[in-house]
């Protein structure tokens, strides 16, 4: 379930040119939809191990600097009550890759193209697409 959970807690952004990672510019600054996961419009179920859970919604805030804010929110299947987790940390750009590091230890990456951003995380797809 926390692998889930990291996953789900995965933002992006991109900025600069090159091949050393280089703070943000200010075009992908701006709000992000989660709009499926492993190519499932959302609500999208993932099952870890024993563990079931429907993503219900995602989002991701990239700000200005290099940081960014996210939440997600999902289901334990058989439960009634939807958890929310929110994330905070920093991202930087290589090229078109983008690498996300967060305050909670985990990190990942993605890639931003036009107004869609692709994440992957221990082999999940996460899409949003810019608001």
């Amino acid at each position: 379930m926390r692998k889930i959970v990291l996953a789900l807690a995965v933002a992006a952004a991109c900025g600069g040119s090159g091949t050393d990672p280089v703070a943000p510019a200010s075009t992908e600054v701006g709000s992000y939809t989660l709009l499926s996961l492993n190519g499932h419009p959302l609500p999208a179920t993932v099952t870890e191990g024993s563990t079931t859970t429907d993503v219900l919604s995602g989002g991701l805030t990239l700000m200005s600097g290099g940081t960014l804010s996210m939440r997600v929110v999902y289901q334990l299947i058989g439960q009634t009550t939807p958890v929310t987790n929110d994330l905070t940390g920093h991202y930087t750009r290589q090229g078109s890759s983008l690498s996300f590091t967060y305050n909670n230890g985990g990190a990942n990456t993605g890639t931003l193209t036009s107004d869609t951003l692709r994440m992957s995380n221990e082999g999940a797809i996460w899409l949003f697409a810019r608001q």
